[in-house]
């Protein structure tokens, strides 16, 4: 019976005891290795991030790039096509065949006045600017 209270005696003492120090130094280190492992974790997520984004753009570059080599293929099978070259002749260099009359037309510039919404669009002072440049326009003549 006497070891059976020494022994809850002792239980009793060792609640009320500080941690031993090998307890707080394991502790610590476990809180620094979490933390370690988190913060390399977190650096891992946002570099796959980053390199996920450049994967994107890179797609996108690429399937662009495949299109252009589409088009670009494309033309030159019309270039090697005989009715091209023909009409690229007539067009840029104004060849013909014997016996065709060239007709040119030309289109004539019409100049027009400003509209009322580019002048409403200045401010109160570029009007009165633009109105008293035109007065002494109208003076000097």
């Amino acid at each position: 019976m006497i070891t059976y209270s020494r022994r809850l005696v002792k239980r009793k003492l060792r609640r009320n005891e500080p941690p031993r120090p090998a307890y707080v130094f394991l502790t610590l280190i476990f809180i620094f290795l979490f933390g370690y492992l988190v913060f390399s974790n977190w650096n891992i997520y946002k570099k796959r991030n980053k390199f996920n984004r450049g994967l994107k753009l890179l797609e996108e570059k690429l399937e662009k790039a495949e299109k252009r080599n589409q088009e670009l293929k494309k033309a030159i099978a019309a270039v090697s096509d005989k009715s091209y070259i023909e009409k690229v002749a007539r067009e840029k260099f104004g060849l013909k065949k014997p016996g065709e009359k060239v007709v040119v037309i030309k289109r004539e510039e019409i100049e027009l006045p400003p509209k009322e919404e580019e002048t409403k669009s200045q401010s109160f002072f570029g009007r009165c600017f633009e109105s008293f440049k035109r007065f002494w326009q109208s003076i000097g003549k």
